[in-house]
């Protein structure tokens, strides 16, 4: 599907003769890049953690699959859930505090 910019109506055609109107963003340039820092922060800060917990994840995986047994199997799921509850604490609590620091920061 390929488009066609028309600049003076904000709008584009695409292959099939329909139109598709962009919205104008001329806006968001009177928040400042402050919000816009706060906002970059916050997400990187997520991604770190969710690249954190997904490692996490791996890492009980490879150790479930080396399990000798029931027991064993059952001992490392609960080691694994319990490591699990207090990442998502500490993470939650990183990026609070993380936010809280961004929006004194941005003002």
């Amino acid at each position: 599907m390929s488009n066609v910019q028309n600049d003076s109506q904000n709008q584009s055609v695409n292959a099939d003769g329909g139109y598709f109107y962009f919205p104008d963003l001329s806006w968001l340039k009177d928040l400042g890049q402050s919000p816009a820092k706060v906002y970059v922060g916050l997400y990187r800060n997520a991604l770190r953690a969710t690249a954190r917990q997904l490692q996490a994840q791996a890492d009980y995986l490879r150790e479930l699959s080396e399990a000798e047994g029931t027991q064993d199997v059952f001992a490392r799921q609960s080691e694994f859930a319990q490591k699990a509850v207090a990442n998502w604490i500490d993470e939650g609590q990183r990026l609070f505090a993380l936010s809280r620091e961004s929006s004194v920061t941005s003002r």
